[in-house]
């Protein structure tokens, strides 16, 4: 499991990473991450400050934790 903002997110369930730009109303950019839920029912998403390629890196490295386990 990851933590993005506050919430816990198995990394399998992550759908997609959209790149939030940079608007008027937003000064720093950051991601909007799908992830499936409600028992693989529907999915939702979290905004996060983070990058995407911030984002993939954490993914992926919680992937490989789970593999080695």
């Amino acid at each position: 499991m990851i933590k993005i903002n506050d919430t816990w997110v198995n990394p399998h369930y992550v759908t997609a990473i959209k790149p939030i730009p940079v608007t008027a109303t937003r000064n720093k950019g950051g991601s909007e991450v799908w992830i499936i839920g409600n028992a693989g029912y529907g999915t939702f998403s979290v905004d996060t400050s983070q990058s995407p390629n911030e984002l993939a890196e954490k993914i992926n490295e919680a992937i490989q934790e789970l593999r080695r386990n």
